[in-house]
C-alpha cells in the first residue's frame, strides 16, 4: 500500500499507533498537576483534513504469449483479443506487447463490436507493440477488417500500432484493414498490405460510421489495398479529420472511385513516396480538400477522370516532384481550384481524352515560383495546355519547357495573370506553342523568354498567341500574329517568324538547385537586359535569386561591364 494513501487515509480507518500515542500524550498534559495554576492550556486537538485524490490509474502492459486467438478463462494463455479486452476494460492508456509471430482472427461474427468475435475492437487508449513489421503480422484471413477502433467523441482515445503488420483484412463495408471512429490513429513502422473494403478505406478507414479524428502514418509501408468505394489505402474525410504521412511509402493501391491512394479531408505528406496507384474517377494519388505535399514523390498515379497525381480544392507542392502520372480528361499531375507550386517539379505527366486539358496543372488558379514544369502533355484530338491550363496563372522564376499540346497552348494556356523572370521554350502545339492567351482577362508579361517553341505543320505563332500586356524587358522568338509585344518598347526584344531571335539556351538539365534549368549561354541577349526593379507577383517583393534557389543572386553581372543587371527568364548567369 503506498505511503500517500495511508497517511490520507488516517482517520477514515481509525488512529494510527502513533496517532494513539500522541493522544494520550496530550491527555497526560491537562492532568498534570506541574502545570496546575499557570494558565497552562493543553493544545488542540485538531481533525486532519480529507483531500480528494486525483485520478492514478496506472497504465498496465499486457504480453500476449500464444498466437492463438481464443478466449479460454484460466488457461494461463493470453491471446491479443483477450489483451484488447483487459486493455477495454481498463481505464486509461494501456500497452500490449506482441511478439514476432502470426496472429490470425479464428474467431469468426461479423458486426459484433464486444471483440468476441470477428475483427478486434479496441475502445480505450492503447499502445500495440510488434516485434517489427516484417516480424509480427496481425492478419484478418479475409475474415472481416483487422482493427475496429471505436472512440465516444472525437479524437476521444488514441491508438497506436507500432513495429507489426496488418493484413488480410477483407470487408463489407469499410476500412479492410483498420476503421476508426472518433479517434486518433497513429501507425508507425508498420505495414498495412493486401486489406479490401466493399465501400470506403481499403487500408485504413473512417467511413461508415461518423467520427472526427487524425490518422498519422509514419515510416510504414502502406500498399496493395483495394476499395470498391473511395480511398485505395486511406479513407479519411470527414470535416475536422486529417491523414498525416511522413517518411512513408504509399503505394499501388486501388480505388474504385476517387484516391487511388488517399481520399481525404485535409491531406499532408512530408518526405513519402506515393506511387503507381490508380482510381477510377479522380485523383489516382490523392483526392482531398485540401492537399499539402513536402519534400516529397508522387509518381506513376493514375485516373480515369481528373487529378492523376493530385485532384483537390487546394494542391500546396513545396520541394517535391510530381511525374509520370496521367488522367484522362483534366490534370495530368493536379487538378485543383488553386494550385501552389514552390521549388519542385511537375513532369512527364498526361491527359489523353479528347478534349483533355492540362498535361502537368489544371487549376482556376496556379502559382508558380522556382519551379519547372517540362516534358507534360495533352495529347487527346483538342488537347490544351500541355503544361498548365488556368484561369490565372501567377509565374516567377520558373521554366516551362518540352510540353506539348495538341491544339493551343504548348507551355501555358491561360485567361490571364502575371509572368516574371520565367523561361518558356521548346514546347509544341497547334496554336501558341509556348504560351497561349485564351481572350478574357489581362496576361502581363516581364523579363521573360519566350522562344524555341513550335507548332505542328498546320499550326501557327509558335512562341506566343494572343493579346499581351507587356510589362518590358521581354525576349520573344517570335511574335506571330499576337499583340502587345514590339521591339525595342520597354526593353523589349522581339523577333519574326521570317528573323526569330534565339536567347542561346542551354538543355534543360541539373545546373545547381533544386530543379532542373536552361542556363543561358555565352552571348546570349538575354544575359544583363532585365528590370532590376521587377518583383515576384505572388508577395510583392523584389526578386533575390533565380530559380535555383540557395543563395544564387538575382542580379549579376553578366557580361562583364561592371553593372549589375538582372537577366531574362528563370536562370541568372
Amino acid at each position: 500500500m503506498p505511503p500517500w494513501w495511508t497517511a490520507t487515509n488516517t482517520l477514515k480507518k481509525g488512529p494510527t499507533m502513533a496517532a494513539q500515542s500522541i493522544l494520550s500524550w496530550l491527555t497526560g498534559i491537562k492532568n498534570n498537576s506541574q502545570y496546575a495554576g499557570k494558565n497552562c492550556k493543553p493544545a488542540r486537538r485538531r481533525r486532519l483534513a480529507v483531500e480528494a485524490l486525483e485520478d492514478r490509474s496506472v497504465p498496465a502492459t499486457f504480453a500476449v504469449n500464444t498466437a492463438l486467438d481464443e478466449i479460454t478463462p484460466g488457461d494461463g494463455k493470453l491471446s491479443l483479443r483477450e489483451a484488447i479486452t483487459r486493455a477495454n476494460d481498463h481505464a486509461g492508456a494501456d500497452t500490449i506487447v506482441l511478439p514476432a509471430g502470426l496472429f490470425m482472427i479464428g474467431i469468426g461474427g461479423v458486426g459484433d463490436n464486444s471483440n468476441l468475435s470477428g475483427d478486434f475492437d479496441i475502445k480505450d487508449t492503447l499502445t500495440i507493440q510488434g516485434a517489427g513489421a516484417g516480424l509480427t503480422v496481425v492478419s484478418g484471413e479475409y475474415q472481416d477488417r483487422v482493427f475496429d477502433v471505436i472512440g465516444t467523441a472525437p479524437s476521444s482515445i488514441k491508438v497506436v500500432l507500432r513495429g507489426l503488420t496488418v493484413r488480410g483484412g477483407n470487408v463489407t463495408g469499410d476500412g479492410g484493414g483498420v476503421r476508426v471512429a472518433d479517434a486518433d490513429l497513429v501507425v508507425r513502422n508498420c505495414a498495412v498490405v493486401g486489406n479490401r473494403a466493399t465501400l470506403t478505406g481499403g487500408g485504413i478507414s473512417d467511413g461508415g460510421v461518423p467520427g472526427v479524428g487524425t490518422v498519422t502514418v509514419v515510416g510504414s509501408t502502406v500498399a496493395r489495398n483495394v476499395a470498391a468505394g473511395d480511398g485505395g489505402a486511406f479513407f479519411v474525410e470527414d470535416t475536422g479529420s486529417a491523414v498525416k504521412v511522413s517518411g512513408s511509402s504509399i503505394r499501388r493501391n486501388i480505388s474504385g472511385n476517387r484516391g487511388g491512394a488517399i481520399e481525404g479531408h485535409a491531406v499532408t505528406v512530408t518526405n513519402s513516396t506515393i506511387s503507381g496507384n490508380s482510381a477510377s474517377n479522380g485523383g489516382g494519388a490523392i483526392d482531398a480538400d485540401t492537399a499539402t505535399v513536402t519534400n516529397s514523390t508522387v509518381s506513376g498515379n493514375s485516373a480515369i477522370n481528373w487529378g492523376g497525381g493530385i485532384g483537390a480544392n487546394t494542391v500546396t507542392v513545396t520541394n517535391s516532384t510530381i511525374s509520370g502520372n496521367s488522367a484522362t480528361n483534366y490534370g495530368g499531375g493536379i487538378s485543383a481550384d488553386t494550385a501552389l507550386v514552390t521549388g519542385s517539379t511537375i513532369s512527364g505527366n498526361s491527359v489523353t481524352g479528347t478534349d483533355c486539358a492540362g498535361g502537368g496543372i489544371n487549376a482556376t488558379s496556379a502559382t508558380v515560383t522556382n519551379s519547372t514544369i517540362s516534358g507534360n502533355s495533352a495529347s487527346g484530338s483538342n488537347g490544351n495546355g500541355g503544361g498548365i491550363i488556368t484561369d490565372t496563372a501567377t509565374m516567377t522564376n520558373s521554366t516551362v519547357s518540352g510540353n506539348s499540346a495538341t491544339n493551343n497552348g504548348g507551355g501555358i494556356w491561360a485567361l490571364g495573370g502575371t509572368l516574371v523572370n520565367c523561361t518558356i521554350a521548346e514546347n509544341i502545339a497547334h496554336a501558341g506553342g509556348g504560351l497561349f492567351h485564351a481572350y478574357g482577362g489581362s496576361l502581363s508579361v516581364e523579363n521573360t523568354i519566350v522562344a524555341l517553341n513550335l507548332t505542328d505543320f498546320a499550326g501557327a505563332d509558335p512562341d506566343v498567341s494572343g493579346a499581351f500586356t507587356s510589362l518590358g524587358h521581354n525576349l520573344i522568338g517570335s511574335r506571330g500574329s499576337s499583340s502587345g509585344f514590339a521591339n525595342g518598347v520597354a526593353g523589349d526584344m522581339v523577333g519574326t517568324t521570317v528573323n526569330p531571335i534565339d536567347p542561346r539556351l542551354g538543355a534543360l538539365r541539373n545546373n545547381g538547385g533544386r530543379t532542373m534549368t536552361m542556363a543561358l549561354l555565352a552571348g546570349s541577349p538575354a544575359i544583363d537586359h532585365g528590370d532590376n526593379n521587377a518583383i515576384n507577383p505572388a508577395t510583392g517583393m523584389p526578386l533575390t535569386t533565380d530559380e535555383r534557389g540557395f543563395g544564387l543572386p538575382r542580379r549579376k553581372d553578366g557580361n562583364g561591364n561592371g553593372i549589375a543587371v538582372v537577366d531574362i527568364g528563370a536562370f541568372e548567369r
